[in-house]
């Protein structure tokens, strides 16, 4: 028997790599060949630095190199050009043209640079959302919440359904949900007081998701849909059907 779960919010928040794009084998490509370079080892590197920023984890592993984000900027810009191919995560596209019917209802909120996540919108040949938080807009990257509540607040207001003064309680007034495929952007929509954080299991097993706090595990866009959409409140319904888990 067929489970669905309704979750009412106004926005949308997307994380880019592995939750919209299964970019995974190029940025294995691009960590190995970074950590070789500079004699680390990159299965270490690996298992800590998905979802973050690079610049923080370049920060914490090679102090001394003094990256900045104009240099991390650079070294992104290479990913989506390496010859790897990656693809959209199955659904992804179907469940955003959904959102595109309604003006400022999805965002990006990526800890990749501009560069980076740009890049992969033209390899995609995708159009920007309105709204696109990438690492260089917040001075804290994920597990920090800073990210999506920028996203959430600032296409809250585009939608002129809440003002500045709505939303200056932050983690209080939260209509948004997130979708995030790393234990760091969980970490970091729960953080932002998200209605919802979905985990997508393309990166992660799910139980790996389920610890980080997932109020939801699936494994792509197949069962996720807009139910409806109130034109005159901007609320909307996004079902969830026959999801890996439901924290119910």
């Amino acid at each position: 028997m067929t489970q669905s779960h309704t979750i009412n919010t106004h926005v949308v928040l997307f994380d880019l790599d592995g939750t919209l794009i299964d970019s995974v084998d190029a940025i294995v490509a691009f960590w190995h060949n970074l950590a070789t370079s500079h004699g680390l080892d990159p299965e270490e590197i690996l298992r800590t630095s998905h979802g973050r920023r690079t610049l923080d984890v370049l920060t914490e592993l090679l102090p001394e190199k003094n990256y900045t984000q104009a240099k991390v900027n650079v070294l992104e810009a290479t990913i989506p050009k390496q010859g790897i191919k990656s693809t959209a995560i199955v659904g992804a596209r179907t469940f955003l043209n959904k959102l595109d019917a309604i003006p400022d209802k999805w965002a990006i909120v990526t800890s990749g640079s501009s560069a980076l996540a740009g890049g992969w919108f033209d390899y995609l040949g995708w159009e920007r959302p309105s709204v696109f938080i990438t690492s260089e807009c917040v001075t804290q990257g994920k597990p920090q919440p800073d990210g999506y509540i920028l996203g959430g607040k600032t296409l809250l207001e585009k939608s002129q359904k809440f003002t500045k003064s709505d939303l200056d309680g932050g983690k209080v007034n939260a209509p948004w949900i997130v979708f995030e495929d790393a234990p760091a952007g969980i970490k970091a929509g729960k953080g932002s007081g998200a209605v919802a954080v979905i985990g997508v299991a393309t990166t992660y097993d799910a139980q790996i998701l389920i610890d980080a706090g997932a109020d939801y595990v699936v494994q792509d866009y197949t069962n996720v849909s807009v139910a409806s959409y109130d034109e005159n409140t901007g609320d909307l319904k996004i079902e969830i059907k026959d999801p890996l888990y439901a924290r119910v």
